[in-house]
């Protein structure tokens, strides 16, 4: 966020940062709390589209709505904006169908499963030292 405050006098770093599940967006910006909320899952994305989302919310803080002066803003970083916005689309469709969901659970699964055989290996060492 530093980086684009930089870049932009008109953004500034909201007071605060949450991260949670949304339904139906990747970011929120709330001017009231000044509060930008972005969701749990865009971690597990590309740095590039974590970049645009972080800044497309920030634009929010002085360009409430969608409109032409927000879009000028985004392509004074994203001149192919609508491509990012476009493959940001098609994975909250995919995450809305829960086809991520159930990437994201099953990846979750699986290092329990390693969590727990290691756990279990490490037990057998530990009785077999006692030994």
């Amino acid at each position: 966020m530093k980086k684009y405050c930089e870049t932009n006098p008109k953004l500034k770093k909201p007071k605060k940062i949450e991260y949670k599940e949304l339904y139906g967006a990747w970011g929120r910006c709330n001017l009231n709390k000044d509060k930008l909320t972005f969701h749990i899952l865009l971690k597990y994305f590309p740095e590039k589209h974590i970049e645009h989302v972080v800044y497309h919310e920030m634009i929010h803080t002085y360009c409430l709505n969608h409109n032409p002066p927000f879009y000028n803003e985004m392509k004074k970083i994203y001149p192919d904006w609508q491509k990012w916005d476009h493959e940001l689309k098609l994975l909250l469709y995919l995450l809305d169908t829960n086809e991520i969901y159930s990437w994201y659970n099953e990846f979750q699964n699986q290092k329990k499963k390693q969590n727990n055989k290691n756990t279990d290996e490490l037990i057998k060492k530990k009785e077999k030292f006692k030994e």
